[in-house]
């Protein structure tokens, strides 16, 4: 949520090509997270994901 919110404030300061670079670069940071590998599994199986550290 840190990243988005970080992510949503920067854009208003950027060129659109800035912005998509941006958030490609973090979606690649992403993409190897246990929860966010947690979360595909859980929507491609139809249930809601079981991540390991709550909230």
């Amino acid at each position: 949520m840190r990243l988005i919110r970080a992510e949503l404030w920067e854009t208003l300061f950027q060129t659109p090509h800035e912005t998509v670079s941006m958030a490609n670069r973090d979606m690649l940071l992403t993409n190897d997270l246990i929860d966010f590998k947690e979360g595909v599994a859980g929507f491609r199986a139809k249930r809601f994901p079981t991540f390991a550290d709550p909230i």
